[in-house]
C-alpha cells in the first residue's frame, strides 16, 4: 500500500469509527462528509474516501453522488462510487452495476460485481 493510499484509507477510518465514541455525533458526522462532497474545490482524492466514509455510516444522501462517479474515467473514483452503490443502492441501480460487471476490465468488474451482490442481498432480506 503506497503512503497516500495509506493515508486515505487511515483517514477513512478514522471518519468512519468516530462515530462509536462520545463526544462525537454520527449525523453531524455524515452532515460534514455530505456537505464536502457537494463542495465545488473538493478534491478526486478527498471523494474517493468520503464516498466510502459516507456509504459506510449509511448516509443515503451521496447516492446521486456515487452515481453521477459510476462512470468516472478516473478509476479509483470510480471504484468507490460503485462500492458505495452496493451500500446504498437498490433495484434501479442493477442495470448500470451489470453492464460494468461484464466489463474486462477488473477495476469495474470486481467492485460491480460485489456491490450487485450486496444490493441483492439487501432486497431480499426486506
Amino acid at each position: 500500500m503506497t503512503e497516500p493510499e495509506f493515508t486515505e484509507f487511515y483517514a477513512r477510518s478514522l471518519l468512519r469509527h468516530m462515530v462509536d465514541y462520545p463526544g462525537f455525533d454520527r449525523q453531524e458526522i455524515m452532515d460534514k462528509i455530505f456537505q464536502t462532497l457537494n463542495a465545488e474545490n473538493c478534491s478526486n482524492g478527498s471523494k474517493i474516501m468520503l464516498l466510502q466514509a459516507g456509504a459506510e455510516l449509511g448516509d443515503s444522501r451521496i447516492l446521486p453522488i456515487a452515481r453521477q462517479h459510476m462512470q468516472s474515467k478516473i478509476p479509483l473514483l470510480q471504484m468507490s462510487a460503485i462500492g458505495a452503490i452496493g451500500y446504498l443502492g437498490d433495484n434501479t441501480d442493477l442495470v448500470e452495476l451489470e453492464k460494468l460487471a461484464a466489463s474486462n476490465d477488473l477495476n469495474k468488474q470486481t467492485p460491480a460485481k460485489s456491490a450487485i451482490a450486496k444490493i441483492k442481498q439487501r432486497m431480499t432480506s426486506k
